[in-house]
């Protein structure tokens, strides 16, 4: 304990706070591990006593219930996320962990008929006539690099951007990577860049826990691209089984072309 006092002690303020925050997640990680823990456990121990029950009740010769409903509370204070399995809140739109929406995984009501609605403007960015194949993958930390496919080609070396769609929580720098098949979007967590510089046992354990450098994040074909362009002149939109949307004028001249390029066949 003295010997980490000593190493903190010898950090500057902007350092010190980095492996404070960085401490801050791992710690509200560890709560959750331990919340899902203790959920389980009380699972069990009521499967245990209602078993029991049904046991004592056939020795009894009385008829047998039918087993007890989880309650209400214990089943909506959480919600697992059905692509990563990482617990989150029962509101949670999108998974805290891999970006993913959550709510996806459970069926909506089928809408009501309404009335056709009249004709509106054409968008800035329209949609490609031809139909599209493939989906958005995403690695969820079973990927440390992205790997090139056969006649791969890079087209745009990494660039960072800012993503706005479909999470926008200020804990990643992502950058986004252009071939002639897909485009690549790797992040990086705040806090691993943060504690980069710090030096020491302790500085290269805490970017290690942080999740270290870029890592693949998401993958989409170009042939799975609905549509692709500009919107308000400030925001790049890609539009696949996902609808990205991010900031970098890097790529607002040359993707569009190449993702239509793909998408025909040429």
């Amino acid at each position: 304990m003295n010997e980490i006092l000593k190493l903190l002690n010898a950090l500057s303020a902007d350092e010190l706070d980095n492996v404070i925050t960085c401490a801050g997640i791992i710690l509200e990680k560890k709560r959750k591990e331990e919340a899902a823990q203790a959920l389980e456990q009380e699972k069990k121990r009521q499967q245990e006593i209602e078993a029991l029950e049904r046991k004592l009740q056939e020795l009894k010769g009385t008829p047998v219930p039918a087993p007890k409903a989880a309650p209400v509370s214990a089943r909506a204070s959480q919600v697992v996320c059905p692509h990563c399995k990482e617990m989150n809140a029962a509101d949670s739109i999108f998974c805290s962990a891999c970006g993913q929406r959550i709510a996806a995984a459970t069926p909506a009501p089928a809408p009501m008929p309404r009335p056709a609605a009249p004709a509106a403007a054409a968008p800035a960015f329209a949609p490609t006539p031809k139909s599209t194949s493939g989906k958005v993958f995403f690695p969820n930390g079973t990927l440390n690099k992205w790997e090139a496919l056969p006649d791969e080609t890079s087209v745009r070396t990494p660039h960072e951007v800012t993503l706005i769609q479909p999470e926008k929580t200020g804990k990643y720098y992502y950058s986004m990577e252009v071939t002639n098949k897909r485009l690549l979007i790797s992040r990086q967590h705040v806090a691993a860049r943060g504690t980069s510089t710090a030096f020491g046992m302790l500085g290269s354990l805490v970017t290690d826990l942080a999740g270290g450098g870029y890592k693949p994040w998401a993958e989409i074909p170009l042939t799975a691209i609905r549509s692709c362009g500009l919107r308000d002149r400030k925001e790049f939109v890609i539009e696949a089984d996902v609808t990205f949307v991010l900031k970098n004028k890097k790529y607002d001249e040359f993707l569009p072309a190449l993702v239509n390029k793909a998408k025909s066949g040429i």
